[in-house]
């Protein structure tokens, strides 16, 4: 089956699983756990998965044979896409929605937001009089 753009071909789980050698099972762990998956479904109901979710597993199966645990591993992985769409955004470049995931686009926007940057930084206490503390 091939994405609505009609270029990439979409995956279902029993061939993804095979093609990268880890339980289809362990794959919905890895989607609904750590959110590492981005399947469309198929007009039947079938997740289908793009060449971009084959590459953040097999980068999760290089960080696990490192030795992180499969919590850190999901974070690095994750990490590094967002990592990767924030500089394409800084490059002044669109960052490509995945066909057939109209939030795609969304979610790598949201990725790239640095989020501790935008917090306020706390004033020290230090700064207030004692009659403004109290």
């Amino acid at each position: 089956m091939e994405s609505a753009a009609g270029r990439r071909p979409l995956l279902r789980i029993g061939e993804l699983s095979r093609r990268v050698g880890v339980s289809d099972h362990l794959l919905r762990a890895w989607e609904s756990r750590y959110g590492l998956l981005h399947p469309v479904r198929s007009p039947g109901g079938f997740r289908l998965y793009s060449e971009a979710d084959q590459s953040r597993i097999r980068a999760m199966q290089a960080y696990l044979a490192d030795g992180l645990s499969a919590a850190e591993a999901a974070r690095a992985v994750l990490g590094a896409a967002s990592a990767q769409a924030a500089r394409a955004v800084q490059a002044g470049e669109a960052a490509p929605a995945t066909a057939g995931d109209p939030g795609a686009a969304l979610r790598q926007a949201l990725d790239a937001f640095d989020e501790p940057a935008a917090q306020p930084r706390p004033v020290p206490v230090a700064e207030f009089s004692t009659s403004t503390v109290f």
